[in-house]
């Protein structure tokens, strides 16, 4: 990971980086304490949404 800090939100920060495997810029987003219901039912959302999402300026969730 190269490290640099792209945003914090509610869950958590997200860093670009470069996965070594494919060679693909990559931006991993590190998650915080979430021990809420309703914030972990807001994470797994957000995560459905991330694989389903296509847009030139957000990355295509690929591991979560």
């Amino acid at each position: 990971m190269d490290g640099q800090h792209l945003g914090t939100g509610a869950f958590g920060s997200v860093h670009s980086a470069h996965d070594t495997l494919t060679g693909q810029r990559v931006a991993i987003k590190t998650i915080e304490d979430v021990s809420e219901p309703m914030g972990l039912r807001m994470l797994l959302r957000e995560m459905q949404m991330l694989q389903h999402l296509s847009h030139p300026n957000v990355l295509h969730a690929t591991d979560m």
